[in-house]
């Protein structure tokens, strides 16, 4: 197997996943990939690869109320199937036009090998999951070798078709920092009624104190996450609140509505401001949190909605914006992607081929011209005219409030020139604004080395002791001085 495999998986990973890494994540959205931002922004990394009919615009979403999970079930097993087998050609059949172009056959091999290489000859797929993410079908199979196992995560578009494969790395589990006591606070359930159909999920850390304490609403990148911003074996806001509330701050984190419920028309508000916002009012209304002590902690997309969620949200204590983007979150797509692609230093004429019909995707995504039914990496134009009509640095301009961002050295998903730069200089030389950088840190805030990439994430850590403990510190500091407009 030529050395450069684990690059090319990693670019694999990348290009079905373009649309999550801004508008799913780490990821992610994640990023904002959320590999993750994405995007997003985050996306979950994993192995990928993505395409449409003719374009993205042209895939059809799926209707829950007219697809078959057996027969996508079925779909997805064949196609693992005939990957085991060799059958490169006709695994490839059913892919979009720009899944083609994303991959090809010796790429599809290469993997291959490379799966067989650590988990030994294939048995069998022994289990298959459906569910629906962002317009499109997702079927989770989990296939059984002689040395272990291996997920599988085809996504189908709305005509059956493959718009999607990831083979992610094995999560490990989760592991509580050494820096957190919980001798020193205790969690209860809650709920946060986002619409009259739609009630998300919440855990409450509070304290084991007496006196009133500050509080935080935690608020995630882009994609469907659970309140724990879960990615891999990973849950960076798990860290976050246990580390805030063992040191006397409650927190409040709460399942995203896209992980929950159904969205029929997303817009920036619809996903995240308008939870964000009922979950303070929760938190606000909890025994010892006084209602001008509440500060709102936004990562990725959610530090990029940070501002939006201070201009509506009455009085809060202040906003903390961890890896927020300042640039436009199509922008960001398209530059991760470009990043991903060059990792292992070559940029193919596939992938060449892929960026280009990215941009073109991307440009129409901003055009504020898409059509009523038209969808760009599975999204409408409900979303990405929320986005258009969104200027998160100049409605942060036009705060008074205590603000803090935070951001990584080493996020390749929210860039610490383009994006934490221009955030400097539009806020700087405002005394009630800060700014840390950590060289060290991705954009889950975790410690590495040399260039970040999507498999990190899947590999157990956790967020840096020192950005819990400057949050804490900040948080304690702007306690009380409410100032949002």
């Amino acid at each position: 197997m030529p050395p450069s495999t684990p690059d090319r998986r990693t670019l694999l990973e990348l290009l079905a996943a373009a649309g999550a890494l801004a508008l799913a994540g780490c990821s992610g959205d994640g990023g904002e990939t959320t590999a993750p931002e994405t995007t997003d922004s985050g996306a979950t990394p994993g192995t990928d690869t993505s395409a449409g009919s003719e374009t993205t615009d042209d895939e059809t979403p799926v209707d829950p109320e007219e697809v078959d999970p057996e027969a996508s079930k079925s779909a997805a097993r064949t196609l693992v199937t005939r990957w085991a087998n060799g059958e490169y050609e006709a695994m490839r059949e059913p892919f979009t036009e720009r899944m083609r172009g994303a991959v090809t056959v010796d790429e599809l091999r290469d993997l291959w090998e490379q799966l067989v290489t650590d988990k030994g000859a294939f048995v069998s797929v022994t289990r298959a999951e459906y569910t629906t993410s962002q317009g499109y079908g997702v079927v989770v199979l989990t296939g059984q070798f002689t040395e272990g196992q291996q997920r599988f995560v085809v996504t189908f578009d709305g005509e059956g078709r493959v718009a999607g494969l990831q083979v992610p790395p094995p999560a490990g589990e989760y592991q509580a920092p050494a820096y957190v006591d919980r001798s020193t606070f205790t969690e209860q359930e809650v709920s946060i009624q986002a619409t009259d159909s739609c009630s998300l999920g919440a855990t409450l850390s509070m304290p084991e104190a007496e006196e009133s304490v500050p509080g935080v609403v935690l608020v995630h990148g882009s994609g469907p996450h659970d309140r724990d911003e879960t990615i891999g074996p990973n849950e960076p806001f798990r860290d976050l609140s246990w580390g805030l509330a063992s040191r006397g701050i409650a927190v409040l984190r709460y399942d995203k509505r896209t992980a929950g419920c159904s969205v029929t028309e997303p817009t920036l508000d619809s996903v995240v401001t308008d939870d964000a916002l009922a979950a303070v009012d929760v938190l606000r209304n909890a025994d010892r949190v006084a209602d001008d002590d509440v500060v709102v902690v936004g990562h990725s997309l959610g530090g990029m909605v940070a501002p939006r969620i201070a201009a509506r949200g009455g009085t809060l204590a202040g906003i903390a914006m961890l890896a927020a983007p300042a640039r436009p979150l199509a922008d960001l797509v398209v530059v991760q992607n470009e990043y991903l692609a060059d990792l292992d230093g070559t940029v193919t004429d596939a992938e060449r081929a892929y960026l280009e019909d990215l941009r073109q995707q991307m440009e129409r995504a901003q055009s504020g011209d898409m059509g009523p039914e038209e969808t760009v990496l599975g999204q409408g134009r409900s979303w990405w005219n929320s986005l258009a009509t969104y200027d998160q640095v100049e409605t942060a301009e036009g705060l008074s409030l205590p603000t803090f961002l935070l951001q990584g050295g080493r996020d390749y998903q929210v860039d610490p020139e383009a994006d934490f730069g221009r955030w400097r200089d539009a806020l700087g030389g405002r005394d009630s604004v800060r700014f840390d950088e950590y060289p060290s840190l991705d954009h889950l805030f975790m410690p590495g080395e040399g260039p970040s990439r999507p498999a990190d994430y899947y590999e157990q850590d956790n967020v840096a002791e020192t950005v819990v403990s400057d949050l804490a510190g900040w948080i304690d500091g702007v306690a009380g001085d409410a100032g949002s407009e």
